[in-house]
C-alpha cells in the first residue's frame, strides 16, 4: 500500500471558510431572491394602496368642503330669507319714523344672536332709522349708503350679501344683508340692511370634521382671507392674500374646469397639505379645506413601516433557514469529497462517513 502523501491528506488540508462555501453562496442567493420578491411585491402593494388612499382622500376632502360650503350657504340664505319675510309682513313704507324705530328694535331684540345692527334706507340711500346692540345712534350720526353695492342692488329689486368685514362697532367678523323695501304695489321705496355677526356660524364650522388636524377657512372673490376657526387667526390674517394657494388661485380665476381639483401644496400653517375649495352659493366666497399630508397618508406610512419590518424579518428567517438546510446538504457532499481524496491518495480502505 502506498504511503499517504501528507500534502494530499484531507485531514491536514485547510478548511474552506463559511463565506466562501457552497452553503454561504446558497444562503446569499436565497436571501437576494427573497429581497427582490418582497421589494417588488411591496412596491406594487404600496403603489396600489397609495392610489386608492389618494382617491379616497380626494373624495373625502371634496365632501368636507361641500359640507362646510352648504352650512355657510344655508346660514346666509336663512338670514336673507328672514329679513325678506320681516320686510314683507311689516309695512315699513307706511309707518312713521317712530314706528319704524320701534319695529326695528323689536327685530334686533328678538334676533340678537343673529343681527347686531339694522338700518332702514330711503330712496336716496340716506339712513333714516338705525338701531344697534352696541351704540345708540342720534339723528346727527346717521349717514348715507348711496354708493353701497348692496343698496344699489336693492333699488334694482335684488337682495344681496356683502363681503365679510370686521365690524367697527363690535370688532367681530360680520356681513351685511340688504333687501329692498317695497309697498303693496311693489314700488321700491328704499332698502333694509342688517349687520350679521358670523362668529357663531364659524363656531359651527369649526366643529365640522376636517380630520384630526385639518381645518377650513374662507376667502372672498379676490382671494383675500376673511375667516378661520381660530378667532385670533382671523384678526391677525384678515385681508391676507391667499392666491398663492392653488385652490384659491383657481377660485379667483373662475375656471370651471379646475373646480374642486385637489392639490398637494404648503398650506396656510406651513405644513404640506392636500386642499380643495368649494364655492358658497349666494355669496362671493369660497371655503378652502386643508388636511396635512401626514394625516392624510398615515395608513400608507404605516404600511411602508410594516413592509420594511417584514423584509428584515424575512431576510433573517430566510438566511437562518438556508443556513440550516445548506449545512445538511453540504456535509454529505463534503464527506464524500474527503473520502474520494483519501482514495486518490492511496487509502483504498477509506469509507464515506455520514455527518
Amino acid at each position: 500500500m502506498n504511503p499517504r502523501d501528507p500534502k494530499r491528506d484531507p485531514d491536514t488540508s485547510p478548511a474552506v471558510p463559511w463565506n466562501r462555501s457552497l452553503g454561504a453562496k446558497l444562503s446569499w442567493a436565497a436571501i437576494l431572491i427573497v429581497i427582490i420578491a418582497l421589494t417588488v411585491t411591496g412596491a406594487g402593494l404600496i403603489a396600489i394602496a397609495y392610489s386608492q388612499e389618494q382617491q379616497s382622500m380626494v373624495d373625502l376632502q371634496k365632501s368636507r368642503a361641500d359640507n362646510v360650503a352648504l352650512l355657510i350657504s344655508s346660514f346666509t340664505g336663512s338670514v336673507r330669507d328672514e329679513l325678506l319675510l320681516f320686510e314683507e309682513i311689516t309695512p315699513l313704507s307706511s309707518m312713521t319714523t317712530a314706528q319704524q324705530h320701534e319695529v326695528l328694535e323689536d327685530l334686533l331684540i328678538s334676533r340678537q344672536t343673529i343681527f347686531s345692527q339694522v338700518t332702514l334706507l330711503d330712496k336716496t340711500g340716506a339712513e333714516s332709522v338705525k338701531v344697534s346692540r352696541f351704540h345708540t345712534y342720534l339723528p346727527g350720526e346717521l349717514g348715507t349708503m348711496a354708493t353701497d353695492p348692496g343698496f344699489i342692488d336693492a333699488m334694482n329689486g335684488v337682495s344681496s350679501i356683502s363681503p365679510a368685514y370686521i365690524s367697527p362697532d363690535s370688532g367681530l367678523l360680520s356681513i351685511r344683508v340688504t333687501v329692498p323695501v317695497q309697498t303693496k304695489q311693489d314700488e321700491i321705496t328704499g332698502a333694509l340692511t342688517s349687520e350679521v355677526n358670523v362668529v357663531r356660524l364659524w363656531q359651527k364650522v369649526s366643529h365640522t370634521n376636517v380630520g384630526d388636524t385639518g381645518y377650513a377657512y374662507l376667502v372672498d372673490k379676490n382671494g383675500r382671507f376673511i375667516a378661520y376657526q381660530e378667532s385670533a387667526e382671523v384678526l391677525q390674517n384678515y385681508g391676507r392674500d391667499m392666491t398663492r394657494m392653488p385652490p384659491v388661485h383657481d377660485f379667483v380665476a373662475g375656471d370651471p374646469g379646475d373646480a374642486q381639483q385637489v392639490y398637494e401644496y404648503q398650506g396656510m400653517t406651513g405644513d404640506d397639505v392636500i386642499g380643495v375649495y368649494a364655492p358658497i352659493v349666494g355669496t362671493g366666497w369660497a371655503v378652502v379645506t386643508e388636511l396635512p399630508t401626514k394625516e392624510a397618508y398615515a395608513s400608507i406610512t404605516r404600511m411602508m413601516y410594516y413592509l420594511e419590518a417584514l423584509i428584515i424579518i424575512s431576510i433573517a428567517g430566510t438566511g437562518l433557514l438556508v443556513y440550516v438546510v445548506s449545512r445538511r446538504i453540504v456535509r454529505p457532499i463534503k464527506a464524500l469529497t474527503e473520502s474520494a481524496e483519501r482514495m486518490a491518495a492511496g487509502d483504498l480502505n477509506a469509507e464515506v462517513v455520514e455527518s
